[in-house]
């Protein structure tokens, strides 16, 4: 495990290897609201330079890069503040667009200094080149010129498609298909929040800039998963309160990695199918329930002293249970709880 203090400008920094950060598909899709999009914009406002933001855990395995080679970070921990500021940043850009528009071409270092701001917020934004390496997961063509998103949201819920919507409006983008209904979720709501927050001057734009380049992140990274899952149950006690369901999910993952029975992708694939058969949250803690009580006749299954499962004890028998799975198979377990459910 490698712990460092960056600010959020070092951690998307614009020189050397560059760093992306992708929010895997497994993980729960942005869930932040007005609340707590006013919450940040406080924080900045209220705190003196270089305030401390929180924690980042991500996944990678370190390896050395050859020049121009990508590192591609799989965030467990820090999505909704790196996607967030991601979504402000992107809203800057666009006011500062709208600023340099309003100059004059006699001004040649107020032009300059845009300029120089302008690739700076782009570059933290969106990495561009001509070719694409084969392990660089993420990149994607934008008319003739390969793309990578330095902050890549999860595809849940069109969270993907819509933070690709709000750049291509901002001109970081081009060719891009128009997202549906975009203006109904987060990503929109968000940018829009923050568009009407922005100040209409340079000079308080330039010292809000200034402040959240200087957030300070405690940047976690580890080497698999499994050690991000057990390090996340530990650390994450800001945000939004994870539910019974993401802490079971959670756990569920890192145990099959931790046996190589199975890719957290494909396991991640077959709990989304079964959560497909049941998609209201109360249907779903009844479901874990029904499961243990119904099989806990079986030795792998029951619970010392615990003879039914109830809301309160839920996690505490899945906790158990999860790590007593070591013989079965991820999919096995998933066909007979299909079969309940169906």
């Amino acid at each position: 495990m490698q712990a460092i203090k960056l600010s959020f400008a070092d951690l998307l920094k614009i020189e050397g290897n560059i760093e992306h950060y992708h929010i895997p598909k497994f993980q729960r899709e942005y869930v932040w609201g007005l609340n707590h999009w006013e919450t940040l914009l406080n924080d900045i406002n209220e705190n003196d330079p270089d305030y401390f933001i929180g924690s980042v855990i991500v996944v990678s395995n370190l390896n050395e890069l050859r020049p121009d080679e990508e590192r591609i970070y799989q965030v467990i921990d820090g999505q909704q503040r790196l996607t967030t500021l991601s979504i402000f940043l992107a809203a800057i850009y666009n006011k500062y667009t709208i600023f340099s528009k309003e100059i004059t071409e006699e001004d040649e270092d107020l032009k300059n200094d845009f300029t120089i701001k302008l690739d700076s917020i782009r570059r933290k934004l969106v990495k561009k080149k001509k070719d694409i390496l084969p392990n660089e997961i993420g990149g994607f063509k934008d008319n003739s010129t390969f793309c990578f998103l330095r902050v890549q949201p999860s595809t849940q819920n069109k969270n993907l498609d819509d933070y690709k919507h709000i750049l291509k409006d901002c001109g970081l983008l081009i060719n891009i298909p128009y997202s549906k209904f975009n203006g109904l979720r987060r990503f929109r709501k968000a940018f829009d929040f923050f568009k009407e927050q922005l100040p209409n001057n340079k000079e308080e734009l330039d010292l809000l800039l200034d402040k959240i380049n200087r957030l300070v992140f405690i940047h976690i990274s580890v080497g698999t998963q499994a050690d991000a899952f057990t390090l996340f149950e530990t650390l994450n006690n800001r945000g939004v309160e994870l539910s019974p369901i993401d802490i079971i999910k959670n756990s569920l993952l890192s145990e099959m990695e931790k046996q190589n029975q199975q890719d957290i992708d494909t396991s991640y694939d077959i709990w989304q199918s079964l959560l497909a058969f049941i998609p209201d949250f109360d249907n779903q803690i009844r479901f874990l329930r029904q499961y243990y009580n119904a099989f806990k006749v079986f030795d792998n299954i029951k619970q010392e002293k615990i003879s039914r499962a109830t809301k309160s004890n839920i996690l505490q028998i899945y906790e158990k249970l999860i790590k007593k799975m070591r013989a079965l198979h991820l999919r096995n377990y998933f066909l007979k709880a299909k079969f309940m459910v169906s």
